[in-house]
């Protein structure tokens, strides 16, 4: 479970990343923080369905996995991803992080 604790945000949970696809269409975010590997449909279809779609294509995109090979951040970065943080780094990082792409810093 990620924290972020001192971002004044309610935070909004998925298992899968259809069920965050669903959630999407109504609630309207400020940031997406993706796992890229999810049931269902995994963080990379994710981000392709967000980017095509115009109600969805600015909300900047957060990754977070354990895959931090070269080509995993190169593929999120290319299709739209703001930022990339491998799951071994998380902490107060992902906070601050957070707090810039949504413009809190």
């Amino acid at each position: 479970m990620v924290r972020l604790e001192g971002l004044d945000a309610e935070i909004v949970g998925a298992k899968s990343g259809k069920e965050a696809l669903l959630s999407m269409q109504s609630i309207l975010s400020h940031l997406i923080i993706a796992d890229l590997q999810v049931p269902v449909m995994n963080g990379f279809e994710l981000i392709c369905h967000l980017k095509s779609n115009s109600n969805t294509d600015s909300i900047p995109i957060m990754v977070v996995t354990c895959d931090n090979n070269r080509e995993t951040v190169q593929k999120s970065f290319q299709l739209g991803a703001q930022d990339f943080i491998p799951k071994s780094i998380l902490g107060a990082d992902i906070l601050l992080r957070a707090k810039r792409l949504i413009g809190y810093l």
